[in-house]
């Protein structure tokens, strides 16, 4: 989806300014709304059409390695689903934006794939927490769940303890396997807990992010026709 930005939507109008060719066609009773809808219309239809059908493939392709994969799709969910589709939207909209924007190529694709990529990075980051996480036993996790924290000790109410707290049950201990051992902190109230999104929410959090970016790239395009219709 960046490259798409980059490569396609960010030189689609402003080499038009660059070479003065948007004065030729806005002289030809053509006006700028319906100048800037035709030709980024064609390419978004054919762009994001591609990127649906990309998304099905993939989630084909992946499939025996969902079940191969303790974490299941969890691990491809930045290329399956609905997910590329909205991240190819931002993309062409971005472009659009720096285009008209910059007025130059080279400065508007450079700008496009920053701003995109710190975007992913960001929404990346706090994706995790799009609902709240369920709290378990580590070792109790089923096939197909996201961990996203790393392993703690928690009594039986799940309150999470202190590393001395966990050292004195410890010490208590005489027997000679690990296995044992954790067997004995278990019946001493201490449990090794995690923080995980289950595989049911999957789609959810597909819907949550194609719903974040789906809505910022409408208000890019909002931009974009503002900016054409007010200050190009």
């Amino acid at each position: 989806p960046a490259l798409l930005g980059v490569f396609i939507a960010a030189p689609l109008f402003s080499r038009e300014f660059e070479q003065g060719t948007n004065l030729l066609a806005w002289s030809q009773s053509i006006t700028r709304l319906r100048w800037a809808s035709t030709k980024l219309g064609l390419i978004a239809g054919m762009v994001l059409v591609s990127a649906a059908a990309l998304g099905v493939l993939v989630i084909w392709w992946h499939a025996p390695l969902d079940l191969a994969n303790f974490d299941g799709p969890w691990s491809a969910f930045d290329i399956e689903g609905i997910a590329p589709v909205a991240y190819a939207a931002v993309a062409l909209a971005l472009g659009m934006l720096a285009g008209l924007g910059i007025r130059r190529a080279v400065p508007a694709m450079a700008l496009t794939l920053f701003v995109f990529v710190g975007l992913r990075v960001f929404i990346a980051q706090i994706r995790p927490h799009f609902l709240s996480p369920v709290s378990g036993a580590a070792t109790d996790l089923r096939q197909g769940s996201w961990t996203v924290s790393t392993n703690y000790y928690a009594d039986n109410q799940g309150h999470q303890l202190s590393l001395d707290q966990v050292n004195s049950v410890m010490s208590g201990y005489n027997g000679p396997s690990a296995s044992g051992l954790m067997t004995y902190m278990h019946q001493h109230g201490v449990n090794l807990f995690t923080d995980y999104q289950p595989l049911e929410r999957f789609w959810t959090f597909q819907l949550i992010e194609a719903a974040i970016f789906f809505g910022l790239a409408l208000v890019l395009l909002a931009a974009s026709l503002w900016w054409l219709q007010r200050r190009a």
